[in-house]
């Protein structure tokens, strides 16, 4: 009868023993390793799939789209008034001065550009004024020089008052005495046509006259 070691059991050195108690740790470690996987891939699946639904966050590089400002409303009644045309002025009938006044018989004398003799053809308007003053003696002359608007404000005035005297010295040449005639200069200020076409410009350039009572 063999003694020390009961019958079905191992001993601790027994390799039958060692086989049996090393396979079934390495089973529970394997089982444990498995259950760790699984359990990693149901949380990646799960979070996988609560993301899908998430909303997607723009990059931080593209700037955010903004709906423009609209303009603030205007108080009501405060309409902005319409702007006058530029060239309103322009279009008032010149207002006699210090008494002055146009006369059918006095007609404009013309230039040419630059120019501060009359022309050739205005001379016999020259003419039949000095008629019509020395007819009517009581009478005294304004004389008012213009311009195309060619030049500078400067310019236009002088070349307006040189026109002006030229007037003045033909007409006193022929007889019209000094003493009832003034001369005054207006340059561009004050045209009789508006438009940019040289006939209109040539309308400008001229000498106008003036007359009233003593």
């Amino acid at each position: 009868m063999r003694t020390g070691i009961p019958s079905g059991c191992f001993s601790e050195h027994d390799p039958i023993h060692e086989i049996m108690t090393v396979g079934w740790w390495d089973r529970l470690r394997l089982q444990r390793r498995s259950t760790v996987v699984v359990l990693g891939l149901m949380l990646f699946v799960v979070a996988v799939a609560g993301c899908a639904g998430c909303p997607a966050t723009p990059s931080a590089s593209t700037p955010a789209w903004s709906a423009p400002a609209s303009p603030a409303p205007a108080p009501e009644g405060s309409a902005s008034a319409p702007t006058p045309p530029a060239s309103r002025a322009l279009r008032l009938p010149l207002a006699p001065t210090n008494g002055f006044r146009t006369h059918e018989t006095l007609r404009d004398v013309h230039f040419g550009p630059g120019r501060s003799d009359a022309l050739w053809a205005d001379t016999r308007v020259l003419d039949g004024a000095v008629g019509w003053l020395k007819e009517n003696p009581t009478r005294l002359l304004r004389i008012e020089g213009y311009t195309d608007g060619s030049g500078t404000r400067e310019q236009n005035l002088s070349i307006g008052e040189k026109r002006a005297r030229f007037v003045m010295k033909y007409l006193v040449s022929k007889g019209v005495e000094a003493a009832r005639i003034t001369i005054a200069s207006f340059g561009a200020d004050r045209p009789v046509c508006t438009e940019t076409t040289e006939a209109c410009r040539a309308k400008n350039r001229r000498v106008q006259l003036l007359v009233k009572e003593r």
